[in-house]
């Protein structure tokens, strides 16, 4: 009796090795297969950039809200065109394919990576990000209205745009 145990348990623990290395063979296999290679993108935000490299035109894709429709749209094309007619002022001008089509004067007075216009019924904050020679414009238009003091959202677009 002892002996049919003893093969029994000797089989049961080659039983539960082999099980183990097993689950450990597909563990890690699962983790190697799960990693990614590292990202060549090294954006940074353009703490030092004067308003001469905020110039020029921006394309890409954003996502589109409708207030009056509660809905959004993904991937829809943009373009922003951002001139400087003088001194430290800025013209963005906005094309959201379809969607939203408007402009912005603002002043630019500093080398922040930044931007934000409030107006009364729209509002513009852009940040400037640089890639060596490469600049991707990311940020958010709204166009509202105030409902008793209750600012309602009419239409918005998020975006990243590239230059």
């Amino acid at each position: 009796m002892e002996i049919v145990f003893a093969n029994t348990f000797a089989n049961f623990a080659k039983m539960v090795i082999r099980f183990s290395f097993v689950i450990f063979l597909y563990s890690f296999l699962t983790t190697l297969s799960s990693c990614q290679k590292e990202t060549t993108d090294n954006w940074s935000f353009c703490a030092e950039c004067d308003i001469s490299e905020w110039v020029g035109e921006y394309a890409g894709q954003g996502d589109y809200y409708s207030g009056t429709l509660d809905e959004t749209e993904y991937n829809v094309p943009v373009s922003i065109s951002i001139e400087n007619p003088s001194g430290q002022v800025l013209k963005i001008i906005v094309d959201a394919e379809n969607k939203i089509s408007t402009t912005f004067t603002s002043t630019k007075n500093n080398n922040t990576y930044y931007c934000r216009v409030n107006g009364s019924n729209k509002s513009l904050d852009i940040n400037l990000s640089k890639d060596n020679l490469n600049y991707k414009l990311s940020g958010t238009i709204k166009l509202y209205h105030y409902d008793n003091d209750i600012m309602v959202i009419d239409q918005s677009i998020s975006f990243d745009l590239f230059k």
